[in-house]
């Protein structure tokens, strides 16, 4: 895993993260990635609010469910000018669980901002690490910062089959503005990291997570700005 953590906070993250990489046939699963936009293939105006949204669907009979999800949002270097990316959101309800207080996403700009919706790199082109994790360790760990304010993992109660319904789960969504410059935009995933429940235990034991396969066959969106 390409660790990039900055503080204490991100360190727990880390740690809650890693796995080692599968063995063959270690029924890990699998977790598919999708890119999502209205405005995909679709010629737009300088300006163009673009919507974006992050779906997964993971392997049954093989796991218990997603346990981790974390993804880069990129774009093409031959974009005519650069995209300047916004911060994500969480995509639904079974997210909050991933985000905190509840679950472990990464630290945000500010000591009191959740990093689930990612971080804004090189002057907005890039927006990496959007996701989080569930609390697969059965103990929640003590609140930081100035008052105790800042909770992290504080569900231990793991839950099981996430991505695994007859719909695909929304990781994140968000929108950026269409640039101004005419001609052919592309934006993609890229970093792609899952983990999958082997074991779903009664807190304070810990649950068991694996790492995923995983794959974009739909990863990437192209419009076109006039």
């Amino acid at each position: 895993m390409n660790i990039r953590y900055l503080s204490a906070v991100g360190a727990v993250l880390a740690l809650v993260s890693w796995s080692p990489p599968p063995p063959a046939g270690n029924g890990a699963g699998t977790v598919v990635f999708d890119l999502i936009s209205p405005q995909d293939g679709a010629v737009v105006p300088a300006g163009t609010n673009v919507e974006w949204r992050i779906e997964l669907s993971v392997s049954s009979l093989d796991n218990l469910g997603l346990a981790l999800a974390s993804v880069d949002l990129l774009q093409a270097p031959s974009n005519p000018e650069p995209i300047a990316f916004r911060l994500g959101r969480a995509g639904g309800t079974a997210m909050r669980d991933f985000d905190r207080p509840r679950g472990f996403p990464n630290p945000g700009a500010l000591l009191d901002e959740s990093g689930f919706g990612g971080s804004l790199l090189d002057s907005a082109s890039r927006l990496v690490q959007i996701g989080g994790a569930q609390n697969t360790f059965g103990v929640a760990p003590t609140c930081l910062g100035p008052n105790a304010s800042v909770c992290m993992g504080q569900d231990t109660s793991v839950n099981a089959g996430i991505g695994q319904g007859a719909s695909a789960q929304v990781l994140a969504r968000g929108s950026f503005r269409a640039p101004a410059t005419p001609g052919s935009y592309t934006v993609q995933l890229d970093s792609m990291l899952a983990n999958t429940l082997a074991s779903v235990n009664a807190a304070p034991q810990a649950s068991q997570v694996r790492r995923a396969q995983v794959d974009a066959p739909t990863g990437s969106l192209t419009f076109i700005v006039q």
